[in-house]
């Protein structure tokens, strides 16, 4: 066994003391680092409230879009009924209104002043932009 000396067992095994220099910074620093513990442990405590909030709001929601589903599901069925109870239109394409009628090349009642004037730029009619509507269509017949 090793010598001890004397001096060693009396301070607890050969821990050394502080000099009275070191003392009072040492407790400053320990004040210090308990303060930041302290500040730590409260926003560990505000985070843990605000995670448990966070993980209420994202059970509600996970509710909710279980609601959702089962509401477009229902709606998914009922379009699959709709669509195949539908009658079917065995009309050409013009009939059911599909697609745009052509109109005629000739002007009739039918054209506005806009479009009559515009055929009347291009046939290049004195006077066109003054004209009527009849005075257009008597010039573009003619």
């Amino acid at each position: 066994m090793a010598k001890v000396k004397k001096s060693e067992k009396a301070s607890g095994g050969g821990a050394k003391k502080s000099s009275k220099k070191g003392g009072p910074s040492s407790e400053k620093e320990l004040a210090k680092a308990q303060g930041q513990v302290e500040k730590l442990r409260g926003s560990v405590d505000q985070l843990e409230r605000k995670l448990e909030k966070a993980k209420g709001k994202a059970a509600q929601w996970k509710a909710e879009a279980r609601q959702e589903r089962s509401k477009v599901a229902k709606l998914e069925a009922r379009l699959r009924r709709a669509t195949r109870d539908a009658p079917v239109d065995h009309a050409p394409p013009a009939e059911r209104g599909d697609l745009p009628v052509e109109e005629s090349p000739v002007p009739d009642e039918s054209w506005t002043v806009v479009r009559l004037r515009a055929a009347a730029r291009e046939k290049q009619v004195p006077g066109a932009s003054r004209m009527t509507k009849g005075a257009l269509l008597e010039a573009l017949r003619a």
